[in-house]
């Protein structure tokens, strides 16, 4: 683990930046799994400089303890803002986790541009991908809602065994 480690063992900073951008890669890609093969390839070519492209304009790491090696890292992304047939830039909310101490090492704020690299300017997604990414966006608010109020519950019933209520 050459570069990934600094002299106390704790995972180099770049390190979390690699894994929010492994994440980007596979959440993309993963919306086009069970694509038609042609459209299938067009969310593969998001990630290409070739057509349609995604292009990092800015991450924002924030740093919430020190990863020691060996540990093993869980990341998840999520849409900050449903996108639009107007939409060129992209915001995303990562969350690196640590399996060994059980919570979050690292949160990210990513924002990616839409880039038409034939035409060499910005652009918008076609209008399949932001179905499919409104679909995400809508599958997380419900999540959102549920855990909310399952929070909230929680939050209730430890009032009530505390005595608050």
């Amino acid at each position: 683990m050459l570069g990934t480690t600094g002299q106390h063992g704790h995972v180099n900073n770049v390190m979390y930046n690699r894994y929010a951008e492994s994440a980007r890669v596979n959440f993309f890609r993963n919306h086009g799994r069970d694509a038609t093969e042609d459209r299938g390839q067009l969310w593969d070519d998001l990630l290409t400089p070739r057509g349609l492209g995604l292009i990092l304009k800015s991450i924002k790491t924030e740093f919430k303890f020190p990863m020691t090696f060996p540990d093993n890292v869980t990341v998840l992304n999520r849409l900050v803002e449903a996108p639009t047939t107007e939409t060129h830039d992209l915001m995303l909310e990562v969350w690196i986790i640590s399996e060994k101490h059980r919570r979050l090492a690292a949160r990210c704020l990513e924002e990616v541009t839409v880039y038409d690299y034939q035409a060499g300017r910005k652009a918008t997604l076609a209008p399949f991908m932001v179905e499919k990414l409104n679909e995400t966006w809508d599958l997380q608010e419900k999540f959102r809602a549920r855990f909310n109020e399952e929070a909230k519950n929680v939050a209730e019933a430890l009032d009530m065994i505390n005595g608050s209520k």
